[in-house]
């Protein structure tokens, strides 16, 4: 079985990179998108970096080796540099993309700090264990333990804390695919952020990728593209939870709208009868005045009393008939967003911005 995957390793690779290439495809398609409101709907955007990244990164594995009989040495040392801060690049995106779910808002610093903390820990590693300098693999290895690990581990819960936000709203399916999709991305912590290049450094030379290869006979980037695969599936899957918030907003919208027109309506009927009736009582008035009739005055009286019964009259048939045109928006047949599920629970705040 080793022999098998050692000769078709380029087709292994570059399927690796087309997975996630679909995934950034249709996170991107979707950022574009952010009617819903939902946190996730907004942060798509730095899920669709991620998976460009993580595909090019792959892909210089597959095209990287082609020309390096063909190119000097010093250009593939450059390729290969490139490739690791591409790699890098990915995985603080994807520890942004997990702690703007957790805690919504503009986390703008967390790439360039994480990208700079990487830095300082291979810069402090080489001076301390490897004086002499070290190679790419330590530098990649070290970008996984710092950077993949957590940020894998961040996504999972982070789409795990969306499905809470979705179970509120009682979406159908919508908490299920995101908890598959936040399990797929811890699962993937482990391949991606233990599963690393051997090299002379602990743990990466007890526990790495050729490890898993010597035990298994599967190569570990084999496990990675069945389980990016299944992270691609589940989160396109998990995109049409975007179309049904969208669709009960533009519900929810719509009545409100007829509810504003009903009671302008009402307002507008109220105030021309009212109008009326308070022009006729100051004639009455005007007329009791001139005649020194006070007896007309409890006539006038009797008139205002008839014209607050009728104020009262109109504003309960007002009402009735609002609550007829613009029902309680209830539970759904298909275990929908009912009134009192409080819909802002899983939308961003009303202040959060909609920019990166």
């Amino acid at each position: 079985m080793r022999e098998f995957f050692e000769r078709n390793a380029i087709p292994v690779l570059a399927s690796y990179g087309q997975v996630f290439f679909a995934l950034g495809l249709a996170a991107a398609v979707q950022a574009w998108r952010r009617e819903s409101g939902l946190v996730l709907a907004r942060r798509m955007w730095l899920l669709a970096i991620f998976g460009f990244a993580t595909a090019l990164a792959s892909w210089g594995d597959v095209f990287i080796p082609i020309q390096q009989g063909h190119m000097p040495s010093w250009v593939i040392t450059a390729m290969r540099a490139v490739q690791v801060g591409i790699r890098a690049l990915s995985f603080a995106v994807l520890a942004r993309f997990g702690i703007e779910l957790l805690r919504p808002g503009r986390h703008r610093v967390v790439v360039p700090a994480a990208i700079v903390a990487w830095l300082a820990l291979t810069g402090a590693v080489f001076a301390i264990v490897r004086p002499h300098g070290g190679s790419l693999a330590e530098m990649e290895t070290l970008a996984r333990y710092g950077l993949a690990l957590p940020g894998c581990l961040l996504a999972g819960f982070g789409l795990r804390s969306e499905a809470r936000r979705l179970d509120l709203m009682r979406i159908p399916r919508g908490p299920e695919l995101l908890l598959a999709a936040g399990g797929a991305f811890a699962l993937d912590a482990f391949l991606e952020g233990l599963l690393v290049p051997e090299v002379p450094l602990w743990p990466a030379s007890k526990v790495s990728a050729e490890a898993f290869l010597r035990l298994t006979g599967v190569p570990a980037v084999v496990v990675e593209t069945v389980l990016g695969f299944g992270i691609a599936v589940v989160v396109i899957q998990a995109l049409s939870v975007f179309r049904v918030v969208t669709a009960r907003r533009v519900d929810v919208l719509m009545r409100e709208r007829a509810a504003g027109e009903e009671r302008e309506r009402i307002a507008a009927e109220l105030h021309e009868a009212i109008v009326q009736k308070l022009f006729g009582v100051g004639l009455e008035v005007h007329g009791a005045a001139r005649r020194g009739d006070t007896a007309g005055l409890e006539g006038v009286a009797e008139s205002l009393r008839s014209i607050v019964a009728d104020v009262l009259t109109h504003a309960e048939e007002g009402r009735r008939e609002a609550a007829i045109r613009t029902p309680v928006l209830g539970a759904q047949p298909d275990g929908g967003l009912a009134a009192d599920a409080r819909p802002a629970e899983g939308l961003a705040a009303e202040g959060e911005p909609t920019d990166s």
